[in-house]
């Protein structure tokens, strides 16, 4: 009884060191093709420039973009960031960017003159960017 609760602890251990290990990798996979894409967005019209950060213990993912209002619509500035996503992901395995930020937090932000403002996010385990 004993030998199979030691086993049973051990699969348990090996299973979620696995999934800890796959989790770690795939987030360091989708940190460095956002960071390394990032002069897409510096390249549009209306984005003056980018920036990205992240925190793996938090699974958190951050895009600052400082924008100018009279170049860009809200609209642009969505299609701009889904297209970054999507070619930022291009570099893995994965081919619909939703899938692959499926586990982390995703928030874009408008930066520049001091300010930092939350422009949309996307939570963990969801597929939908909310645009504030």
């Amino acid at each position: 009884m004993k030998i199979h609760l030691v086993v049973l602890c051990l699969v348990i251990l090996i299973v979620g060191c696995k999934d800890g290990n796959d989790t770690s990798k795939l987030f360091s996979e989708v940190r460095d093709g956002l960071a390394n894409n990032l002069e897409q967005l510096n390249s549009e019209q209306g984005i003056i420039m980018s920036g990205f950060s992240s925190d793996q213990s938090q699974k958190q993912l951050k895009i600052g973009i400082e924008i100018d209002r009279d170049k860009i619509s809200n609209e642009e500035l969505k299609q701009i960031v889904e297209s970054y996503l999507k070619s930022s992901i291009s570099m893995t395995s994965e081919t619909d960017w939703r899938e692959l930020l499926l586990p982390f937090t995703l928030i874009i932000e408008e930066i520049g003159d001091g300010k930092s403002l939350i422009l949309a996010e996307k939570l963990p385990n969801t597929a939908e960017i909310i645009w504030h």
